[in-house]
């Protein structure tokens, strides 16, 4: 048996799939498109615990966000999972978060590289072939890969992406396993077929969010570093995130229950409020705008090497 095969309760062997996205097509029956996480043996090769510096806390990284979500609107409209995540999770919700920029580039640049757009190799699209791909920005899902992390990037809109839309956008796969071929796929030829936000029977979101698990699943001994950002449930209307509600919340469980959690230090957040409902014509929206969802959920092991450190800083930050 190898490394990676694990085992189904009846006693067989079960293997990770070898292909990462597949399509099936019959004509009388079904026809779709299904995301999965392929086992690469180079990458598990490649990456191991033993490959991080030494006295290195070993943690596994997952964040994941939903576009426009307030700190306020993640309470109201993601209640199950809000109490989830403060009182079965002990998450640090931080209380006075504000946004460094305008929109998901200038709020998620700082927070993957270190630095803002404006310090960075330009790379809009308006300045033609001056502009220079992202692949330039310093990321740091690069310095998770060099010290042995399988990387991840997950995004649902092609189209209007983080770094596809305004800027230039990659030459090359910039992580270990990246969504962006899948969503290319499903956007031109799927997603018309089906209701909105449904890709046949399962919610898009639940797409994204199984895919996470399923990277934890094939990478189960290997240290992770995975960043999912799901925008179109939330960015026209924050009304609609609410439907996420029971699968955001049995998601975080999941991760609890399956020990996930004990080696890994969750980062479930937003880019920025709303910014184009009705209520940011009010006080309030002008208001939650600048203040976006954001926390951590440190594992146990954290708190015993650094003790005190988190807590005091919710309300701070």
């Amino acid at each position: 048996m190898t490394p990676h095969t694990q085992t189904s309760q009846s006693g067989r062997s079960i293997h990770p799939p070898s292909i990462t996205f597949f399509h099936y097509k019959h004509l009388r029956k079904w026809n779709n498109i299904m995301a999965g996480a392929r086992f690469d043996q180079d990458i598990f090769d490649r990456t191991g615990w033993d490959t991080l510096p030494k006295g290195s806390t070993k943690m596994n990284v997952l964040m994941f966000g939903f576009d426009s979500i307030s700190r306020l609107t993640f309470s109201r409209k993601l209640p199950k999972s809000f109490e989830y995540l403060t009182k079965e999770l002990g998450a640090i919700v931080l209380q006075g978060y504000n946004i460094v920029g305008d929109g998901t580039p200038q709020a998620l640049i700082p927070i993957l590289t270190g630095k803002t757009e404006l310090e960075l190799p330009d790379t809009r699209r308006r300045m033609g072939h001056k502009a220079t791909y992202v692949n330039a920005y310093p990321f740091v899902w690069n310095e998770y890969k060099d010290a042995g992390y399988v990387t991840g990037f997950m995004e649902d809109t092609p189209s209007a992406g983080i770094f596809t839309y305004r800027l230039k956008g990659f030459d090359a796969q910039p992580t270990d396993h990246f969504m962006r071929p899948f969503y290319l796929d499903a956007e031109s030829n799927y997603f018309d077929k089906f209701s909105k936000y449904c890709l046949g029977s399962v919610p898009r979101h639940k797409v994204m969010l199984d895919y996470l698990k399923n990277i934890f699943r094939v990478y189960k001994d290997r240290p992770k570093f995975m960043f999912g950002f799901h925008g179109e449930i939330s960015h026209d209307n924050y009304n609609l995130v609410g439907v996420a509600d029971d699968h955001l919340r049995d998601w975080l469980e999941w991760f609890k229950t399956s020990g996930n959690l004990d080696d890994t230090i969750l980062i479930l957040m937003s880019d920025h409020g709303h910014r184009f409902a009705d209520i940011r014509n009010t006080q309030q929206g002008k208001i939650e705008e600048r203040l976006p969802f954001f926390s951590f959920t440190p594992p146990a092991i954290f708190y015993k090497e650094v003790p005190g450190r988190c807590e005091k800083h919710d309300d701070q930050l």
